[in-house]
């Protein structure tokens, strides 16, 4: 199989209050108020991995890459540097038979079977029709669905993401700190790659977030929930 981490700039920081939580339908999940880091919901955030459904998602980010081994990919781990530290903001392990290659390159329907939901036709499907990652070569465009199960944005008790400083191989780091965001990715041996998964979910226990407590939080998502950090 096939892994990778992809480095990623640090993402923007929403803090949802546990009042705002309590109106959508299933308010019995969450019992204190939620930190989630995403990409930011505007004009040039694709959304991408994009966090606010069972299934997370990732299309646009890092693509085209390794365009013939879809079906080989296992784990994809987004990693940024914050201030001298590399935190973890998402742990994307790829469901098996859930690898998606659209119809076109560049324009999905909002009925096609693939999308999740209305938001994320919105948020992160339609962004070609956009103008936006549009394909100009004949690659058919891939979208990969990752493990409800399996997949989490690992944070810690006070809602901070973890910190995989200390997990991280001396080369990884070395290639982390001299490269470019861009489209530079940093493939990892099978072995590696459940090593840091197991990891951090050590690291993050009980407070890791899934899918399946963000989709639904989606709905009451507003402007002034970003905070700084």
């Amino acid at each position: 199989m096939i892994n990778y981490i992809f480095p990623h700039p640090k993402r923007v920081k929403y803090h949802i209050p546990l009042s705002e939580l309590k109106k959508i339908s299933n308010a019995g999940a969450y019992a204190t108020d939620l930190y989630v880091y995403a990409e930011r919901f505007n004009k040039i955030g694709n959304q991408d991995p994009y966090v606010w459904n069972e299934q997370f998602l990732n299309t646009y980010c890092k693509k085209p890459w390794n365009r013939k081994n879809w079906e080989k990919v296992d784990k994809i781990f987004w990693i940024s540097k914050l201030n001298d530290s590399f935190v973890c903001d998402l742990v994307f392990v790829v469901k098996k038979g859930s690898i998606h290659q659209w119809d076109e390159y560049n324009k999905i329907e909002r009925n096609h079977p693939m999308i999740d939901s209305g938001f994320a036709y919105k948020d992160h499907y339609c962004w070609p029709e956009r103008g936006e990652h549009v394909f100009n070569c004949k690659v058919k465009r891939v979208t990969l669905k990752a493990d409800m199960e399996t997949s989490f944005q690992p944070q810690i008790a006070d809602g901070k993401l973890v910190d995989v400083t200390d997990i991280l191989k001396k080369e990884w780091i070395e290639k982390l700190n001299r490269r470019s965001y861009g489209n530079n990715i940093i493939r990892i041996d099978q072995e590696s790659a459940d090593m840091l998964y197991k990891s951090i979910i050590e690291k993050s226990g009980s407070y890791a977030i899934k899918g399946n407590q963000l989709a639904p939080v989606r709905s009451i998502m507003k402007p002034e929930y970003e905070m700084s950090w």
